[in-house]
């Protein structure tokens, strides 16, 4: 639980553990010590890291700290969205997926990035994020997420938390792909939602897209994303208490969204990405 006189910002009631040994672990306006373990909890302007020392240097966090840093820092292609109409069609498609958010919801963006993806999926409000970028988390802050600084592999909260629970363009930058359903799927409340995006593995638009970069490079180089299909995910949820329940395309740059139930699309090839939902059951 939060104790009296840390940070206001911090969610009333929200149990953190400590994401090597799972151990409760309350935080203070220093940071926090896990009891059991010893794991250190560091508080760096106004963000808590939930990250073991080893962990501090990785490429894709070395990417983003420095585009989070750069003049693209505050704009979506600091999220690796070379246009805002992109975003603009992933975040139609999110809504296509969720339909009416609960009133009072609570809701953790897995790899909230600077915020912007948030703000223009439910607007201005409370909501909570991770991201493994620390100048990420500070300018997220800026857009009243509570940003926390800590791996999607090892997530900083107690299970069964958040109502909604999703991952926007996240996964493909993640290995194990199992493992981070896993990670969703443990910290969203039975009955509740969990939905993840990424770029669409069997899309020859994409492929055309990844052409033309090599033409016109960004200004920061990213390391390569990991292609993924929608059956891929959807096998991947297999032994988790996820149900998979829609599947939404997008066909970037065209304003096209198509949701069906399930994961196998003769036009699979001329989406750019998509958008699954997955519904969290009981483990009784």
């Amino acid at each position: 639980m939060i104790p009296s006189g840390v940070s206001g910002d911090l969610p009333a009631g929200l149990q953190h553990i400590c994401p090597r040994c799972r151990s409760a672990i309350e935080l203070t306006e220093n940071g926090a010590s896990c009891a059991s373990c010893g794991f250190q909890v560091a508080h760096t302007k106004g963000v808590y890291c939930f990250l073991e020392q080893a962990e501090t240097i990785n490429e894709w966090q070395s990417t983003f700290e420095e585009l989070a840093s750069g003049p693209l820092g505050n704009t979506s292609q600091a999220l690796d969205y070379r246009s805002p109409i992109q975003i603009r069609y992933i975040v139609a498609a999110f809504r296509r997926v969720l339909g009416t958010i609960p009133v009072g919801a609570r809701v953790l963006d897995v790899g909230c990035g600077n915020g912007i993806f948030f703000e223009s999926l439910l607007g201005p409000g409370p909501a909570i994020g991770i991201d493994y970028s620390l100048s990420m988390c500070i300018l997220a802050r800026a857009r009243k997420l509570t940003a926390y600084q800590a791996n999607a592999l090892a997530l900083p909260f107690a299970d069964a938390q958040f109502d909604l629970v999703y991952s926007a363009e996240t996964i493909q930058l993640i290995d194990d792909l199992p493992a981070a359903l896993a990670e969703l799927a443990r910290v969203c409340r039975p009955g509740g939602t969990v939905v993840v995006s990424t770029g669409n593995g069997a899309s020859l638009l994409r492929r055309v897209f990844q052409t033309i970069r090599k033409l016109y490079p960004a200004r920061v180089t990213t390391p390569p994303l990991i292609k993924r299909t929608a059956e891929e995910i959807r096998m991947a949820a297999k032994g988790l208490p996820l149900k998979f329940e829609v599947v939404c395309w997008t066909h970037f740059p065209l304003p096209w969204i198509r949701c069906q139930a399930s994961t196998r699309n003769p036009f699979a090839w001329a989406a750019t990405n998509f958008v699954i939902r997955f519904l969290k059951e009981s483990e009784s």
